[in-house]
């Protein structure tokens, strides 16, 4: 009897070790909206923007690009998701819209730094890279 309730209670241990949730201390995010655009001032149709905070990588913050180039910010970590963006420096890539398919690598701005109560960003890019499998031989 007392093996068979510790062999339960092992699978019960066990069982629950998948469970676990991933908890990672989320800094105070700030709400923060931005537009992206290509040089030349016309918006990007869609896509989405990610910011990897560089003190912690395990913390991003994404938002989905609409119609007119505006985004807004979500922090991720873990299992959990914060509106708003911590203040501080990120690693800022930019996917293509799902119509340019495959033919094109996301944009990377090595460093860009959000500033604490600052509300606005905007990102002004030249376009997307070719993938160097698309392009032309």
């Amino acid at each position: 009897m007392l093996r068979t309730g510790c062999l339960l209670l092992l699978g019960g241990l066990l069982g629950c070790l998948g469970c676990q949730r991933v908890v990672v201390y989320i800094p105070q995010t700030q709400e923060v909206r931005g537009v992206v655009s290509y040089k030349d001032g016309r918006p990007l149709t869609g896509g989405v923007v990610e910011f990897r905070y560089l003190r912690d990588p395990s913390i991003r913050a994404v938002g989905k690009i609409e119609p007119d180039g505006s985004f807004t910010l979500e922090t991720l970590a873990g299992d959990q998701r914060v509106s708003g963006i911590p203040p501080g420096r990120y690693h800022v890539s930019i996917a293509p819209p799902p119509e340019m398919g495959q033919t094109h690598s996301p944009y990377v701005f090595p460093s860009v730094e959000i500033a604490p109560n600052q509300k606005e960003i905007r990102l002004e890019f030249e376009g997307f890279p070719v993938n160097s499998d698309e392009a032309p031989k």
